[in-house]
């Protein structure tokens, strides 16, 4: 058995700059260098600082969003990674005793100069024993490879283990060669760690790590100065190590790799206010993983296996999903399947598995099953019953009706799965996947197959695997994200009605009082956004503007009321202490509510009275410091909240909540920005037990009441996160700088001419992104960001912007890049025409880039880069 090996010559290995930048920066390289720029001193200071426009709503107004400002210094830096490149058995098939095995590993310079190299002599095996291999040398068995067309040569042969002069990018092969170790059990791994960094596991902490002062250790791989003369690298020597192996009596075997995932992404109330009649709709996913888990398995192509459609057994792939006990399948709302997907139903009972229903692609009266199979000969050259890897299938989508849960609510769970075969597997394996996590094929959380052949499923145990729910055995994905963990799959759940916490009354978004949060209905939410004055920085402050929020709260009981229903906000803490889950940090921090914020209640009671109370926090509690009823101000002391009276049953009211926040407010886009870049005021309803002698929740005092509710009225002062961050490159593209982004700006940069800079803007949505159901989350639409090189009049207030000069220094070079929409570039455009869409030539004049992205989803990322030759 031989896997692919890399082989001679020695080439530059393409690694990009971002992963490049990510080992230079991992928390043990500091990004912010002084610049020895080889005596030249350009003297000029060159910034850049992004900005874009976007809305709250489709075609609303605008808000502005500014980036840091950037600036740039240069540094001779030093680094190395070593990475496993290959396993071959020389005589293939499994890996036995006696069997010469080549162990291949990658040392590359990803610094931005050239280096020294030391390689090792004496490796850590693992039930491996060094033995030459008389095929390839006689006398050694740790051989390189450093391309100069000699092919693999033993170490020895370089003095002190030393490769001298190894370019930036250049990679060095490493091969030690050997056999089993005697004794070796099935099942063991069998392999070698190359280098010495402590944990030895391939993990970020083995790459490019300070060189501790150890008198040179020979088992190390590290960096040493080519140039003494020049100075050293000024973040000294790196090492890096790298582990390899495979188990014994194995061979690498291909398989397909299957992942089904799973969300909840909607939940409609029903037409009453019982738990009984409301909608799920979940979406699966299907991935055929392009790598590899566990190094013993290769990806492969998935097939079908034989499922019997319409009274016909034949190969096909399932994604199945068993009806959830307590609902039934939506007639009103059908499932739909992507192109090349057909729906399928079975009324097999659950006790027997997927692949023994009998299934059908006519809607039965009672189906237990919902299925999709695969029919497209678009996705493989003649077979529509095979997928290759890669391609993301997807959303399969459904709803049920919850009509077998009681009135007050319940829990529903379910777990849906994949099921096809290997192509080419002689023994006709079924693969199998369960929803609830990302792993491939129930591999586990480690890395590991469920089983020696990297798939579990027995499809004649028809006791077993029948894709029934069970969230106490088979775990939950809390996150209802596929971020589930333990071994096989885990399930989905939702929580309806008193399932999800409620005491009898609800209090949520506008419209949607029963509105259900990431961990249950006291943690529902609204977020929304103050408008934020263009040139406002993430780290800026100003005065934002009183935003409104629209809530509802309701009774959801079929019969009698709630008395003195009461609204009033209240602090993160005390949140907590209301809600009687065992969850903490649901609600935020005390501390990001800036203090002297006020929140302003409104309301009409029960018998048309407007009440309005308004707080003003104190960095603890918001205190009550002034109200009035039906128009007339009261005295201070003798402020009231916000009491509509009685709730009937069934009955729906809504009411507003402003909060203004104090002048002096951070503009609240950047990471280290206090208060935190979400501002959380949890306003909570409850039937006061005692009105008039103790108005208000009792926290301190008393009972605390037993019927409440909470609801986030969650506030940002802009949402969508401009981080702008550089990094150089000298003439020939070779990384000198990594990215970063907190380097502060600087009088005077050193730079050479003609080296190269590169500026990337990242983009997110910070706002809250879409769980649970019901919630009012942040879109953020015509999103654009705009890159102009040229030092501006601020129209506002009559300054020049001087944060942006570039286009003055620099000349536009090819290489600009966006993760969404279109780059339009321009040179002295007055009119607001670009010069082109497509990225020009180098050289050629454009001061301005505008990439209109559009729209960015709650948690959404991207990113547009572009690069400049300094003049």
């Amino acid at each position: 058995m031989t896997q692919d090996t890399p082989k001679s010559p020695r080439r530059p290995r393409k690694i990009g700059p971002a992963a490049i930048a990510a080992l230079l920066a991992s928390g043990l390289f500091q990004p912010l260098l002084p610049a020895f720029a080889a005596g030249t001193a350009a003297g000029q200071q060159i910034s850049n600082t992004a900005t874009a426009t976007y809305s709250e709503t489709s075609g609303g107004p605008t808000i502005d969003a500014t980036s840091n400002t950037v600036t740039v210094t240069v540094a001779e830096v030093a680094g190395v990674t070593a990475t496993p490149a290959g396993f071959t058995d020389t005589d293939g098939g499994a890996v036995e005793s006696g069997d010469f095995l080549y162990f291949d590993f990658d040392v590359t310079n990803i610094g931005n100069t050239l280096t020294d190299i030391h390689i090792p002599s004496t490796v850590t095996p693992e039930n491996f024993t060094l033995t030459p291999d008389p095929a390839l040398n006689a006398t050694a068995s740790i051989l390189v490879d450093i391309g100069d067309g000699n092919g693999f040569v033993p170490l020895s042969g370089f003095p002190g283990g030393v490769i001298p002069d190894v370019a930036v990018d250049d990679t060095i092969q490493v091969r030690v060669v050997g056999t089993p170790a005697a004794g070796t059990s099935a099942g063991a791994d069998v392999g070698v760690t190359l280098g010495s960094t402590g944990p030895d596991n391939n993990g970020p902490t083995t790459q490019n790590q300070p060189d501790l002062p150890d008198g040179a250790n020979p088992n190390e791989i590290r960096t040493e100065d080519a140039d003494p003369g020049n100075g050293a690298p000024v973040n000294g020597e790196r090492e890096a190590s790298a582990t390899n192996s495979i188990e014994f009596a194995s061979s690498v075997r291909p398989l397909a790799l299957a992942t089904v995932t799973k969300i909840a992404s909607n939940l409609a109330p029903g037409p009453t206010a019982a738990a009984n009649d409301d909608e799920i709709t979940y979406d699966l996913g299907l991935t055929v993983e392009s790598s590899s888990p566990n190094a013993a398995f290769t990806p492969a192509d998935l097939e079908g296996t034989n499922i019997s459609v319409n009274g016909s057994v034949a190969p096909q792939i399932l994604v199945s999903d068993a009806i959830p006990a307590g609902t039934v399948l939506s007639t009103t709302t059908l499932p739909s399947a992507p192109a090349g997907w057909t729906v399928v139903y079975t009324e097999t009972a659950l006790t027997t598995t997927a692949t023994n229903a009998l299934w059908t692609t006519t809607l039965p009266a009672t189906p237990t099953r919902i299925g999709f199979i695969h029919n497209d000969p678009g996705l493989s050259d003649t077979n529509p019953q095979v997928l290759r890897t890669d391609p993301v299938q997807g959303p399969f989508q459904f709803t049920v009706v919850t009509s077998g849960l009681p009135a007050t609510g319940g829990q529903i769970a379910n777990i849906a799965q994949v099921f096809g075969e290997t192509v080419g597997d002689p023994d006709n394996e079924v693969i199998y996947d369960e929803s609830g996590d990302s792993n491939p094929n129930n591999f586990n959380d480690d890395g590991t197959p469920p089983d020696p052949t990297g798939t579990n499923y027995d499809p004649t145990a028809n006791t077993g695997d029948t894709g029934v729910a069970d969230p106490v055995t088979q775990g939950t994905d809390t996150g209802n994200n596929n971020t589930g963990t333990g071994p096989d799959g885990e399930d989905n759940v939702v929580n309806i009605g008193d399932a999800a916490g409620s005491d009898d009354i609800l209090n949520g978004p506008n419209t949607v009082p029963g509105a259900v949060g990431p961990t249950d209905d006291n943690d529902d939410f609204t977020n929304q956004t103050t408008d934020v004055p263009a040139g406002v920085g993430p780290t800026d402050i100003f005065d934002p503007a009183p935003e409104t929020f629209n809530n509802t709260i309701q009774n959801p009981a079929s019969s009698g009321f709630i008395s003195n229903v009461t609204l009033q906000p209240i602090s993160p803490t005390q949140a907590e202490s209301t809600d009687d889950s065992a969850l903490t940090g649901q609600y935020g921090a005390n501390s990001d509510i800036p203090t002297g914020t006020t929140v302003t209640i409104t309301a009409t009671d029960d018998a048309g009275v407007v009440q309005s109370a308004t707080y003003t926090y104190n960095g603890t509690t918001f205190d009550l410091t002034g109200s009035s009823t039906n128009g007339t101000p009261e005295t201070a002391g003798n402020f009231k909240h916000v009491n509509v009276g009685d709730l009937n049953a069934g009955q729906t009211l809504n009411y507003t909540t402003v909060v203004d926040l104090p002048d002096g407010s951070a503009a609240g886009t950047a990471d280290d920005v206090v208060p935190n870049d979400e501002i959380p005021v949890p306003i909570l309803a409850f039937a006061d037990d005692d009105p008039s002698g103790s108005p208000g929740y009792n926290f301190a005092t008393g009972t605390p009441e037993s019927t409440t509710n909470i609801t986030l009225d969650r506030l940002y002062t802009g949402f969508m996160r401009l981080t702008k961050e550089v990094q150089i490159l000298d003439e020939n593209g070779v990384l000198i700088q990594p990215w970063t982004s907190d380097q502060p700006t600087i009088d005077g940069v050193d730079v050479l001419p003609n080296y190269q800079i590169e500026y990337r803007i990242t983009y997110e949505n910070i706002s809250t992104n879409v769980v649970g159901s019901g919630n009012t989350t942040l879109t953020a639409f015509d999103f654009e960001i705009v890159e102009d090189g040229n030092p501006v009049v601020n129209a506002g207030t009559g300054e020049q912007n001087v944060n942006n000069n570039w286009a003055s220094f620099t000349d536009h070079e090819q290489n600009t890049s966006a993760d969404q929409g279109i780059v339009e570039y321009f040179t002295n455009s007055t009119d607001g025409t670009p010069l082109t869409t497509s990225d020009p030539i180098a050289g050629t004049k454009v001061d301005k880039y505008e990439n209109p992205v559009g729209q960015v989803d709650p948690g959404q990322t991207g990113q547009f880069q572009f690069r400049r030759r300094i003049q």
